[in-house]
């Protein structure tokens, strides 16, 4: 009679484990169906501060839009790119702007100065007080989300998603004379004074991603000529030029050709230009003083089933931070762009004018 198969140590299945991919958290569900000691050890929280610890990087879960719709009304759309989540209704006026640290904020498009932060790992929902508006020009703002830690870099952000967190807004009056800003801090509950600052370029803000590199938060104007730095521990303004595009063959000064990214691991900011059929990714060096460098040209036409003949119909949505991954729309399609390994998916049919990704560690 054959001896009985030998058993993996503990420890043993524990290193295993840790190295499931963070962004299929239902390996870990089948993990844990396996047997009792292995249930035990995905559901216990020194594996999972162990899970986050290994990977560092929160994975893309999936991505928020808001498909066309003719009119004032925005219906929001969760849609998964891995097993995190199954497809919901849509958020009925509610309009995805920000996604950082595993929470998302909301618009609500039948209430101009209300938001709203959901939690998409608990499914909770607080609904923030009106916004100030002792101005009524003010009417050109856009927001972010993020832990209250980031300014102070005290939290990993692995695991936050709990926690106190702060919406930013930033903006600009009709008459386009001044910038202000406004913080919300769920800690107390209360917006804060408004802060402002004198110089206002003649342009607009958009509702793209906001982009966050160590301690200050960059926002993208309108023409996609100039960026926002808002500095979260001084909640100073600066504005920022971007490298002209002197091509004839395209308009890339449009705020669809442009989409704010950072590089090497977050520790520079960047932008991504749609040039024709190219995507052309920069990256600021501010230590170096040698301001805006050019890194990197990727070839749509290599990757992408691409007819010319679309290339009117192609335009940057976002881009997730962490993971590298660059969002566009080409005809009727999105398509994600991942910088590491050139791999191309198509993850929603449909017209989408934005999309805001969502990154999260999920665990049993």
């Amino acid at each position: 009679m054959p001896p009985p198969p030998l058993e993996l140590m503990e420890e043993l299945i524990e290193e295993i484990l840790l190295r499931l991919p963070p962004s299929d958290p239902a390996s870990l569900v089948r993990a844990a169906l396996v047997s009792t000691p292995w249930c035990r050890i995905v559901s216990g929280a020194a594996f999972r501060r162990r899970f986050r610890a290994f990977h560092r990087t929160a994975p893309l879960l999936g991505f928020l839009c808001d498909p066309w719709v003719y009119g004032f009304r925005w219906d929001g759309v969760l849609v998964p790119t891995s097993s995190a989540f199954r497809p919901r209704e849509p958020f009925a006026w509610r309009r995805p702007l920000d996604a950082r640290h595993g929470r998302v904020l909301f618009h609500d498009s039948s209430s101009y100065y209300h938001l709203h932060v959901w939690n998409p790992i608990t499914d909770a929902w607080i609904a923030l007080p009106m916004m100030p508006n002792d101005d009524p020009d003010r009417d050109d703002w856009t927001a972010a989300v993020l832990c209250a830690a980031a300014a102070t870099g005290e939290c990993d952000h692995l695991d936050c998603h709990d926690g106190p967190f702060t919406v930013v807004i930033v903006g600009s009056g009709e008459d386009d004379e001044e910038m202000f800003s406004y913080v919300y801090s769920s800690e107390s509950g209360q917006w804060s004074e408004l802060t402002y600052a004198d110089y206002c370029p003649d342009d607009s803000l958009n509702c793209q991603h906001s982009m966050l590199m160590g301690n200050a938060l960059y926002f993208m104007f309108g023409s996609s000529s100039m960026i926002l730095k808002y500095d979260l521990g001084t909640r100073e303004m600066t504005m920022m030029d971007l490298p002209r595009y002197d091509g004839n063959d395209y308009d890339a000064s449009s705020v669809s050709s442009v989409q704010l990214m950072t590089t090497e691991g977050g520790r520079r900011l960047g932008f991504v230009r749609l040039e024709d059929t190219r995507l052309c990714l920069w990256s600021r060096d501010d230590e170096a003083d040698v301001g805006w460098a050019p890194n990197r040209v990727i070839e749509l036409e290599k990757l992408l089933p691409f007819d010319r003949s679309l290339a009117w119909r192609t335009f940057l949505l976002g881009f997730a931070e962490g993971v590298g991954v660059i969002f566009l729309c080409v005809g009727d399609g999105v398509f994600t762009v991942d910088l590491k390994s050139s791999k191309v998916m198509k993850v929603y049919e449909g017209r989408i004018s934005s999309v805001v990704p969502y990154m999260s560690f999920r665990t049993p």
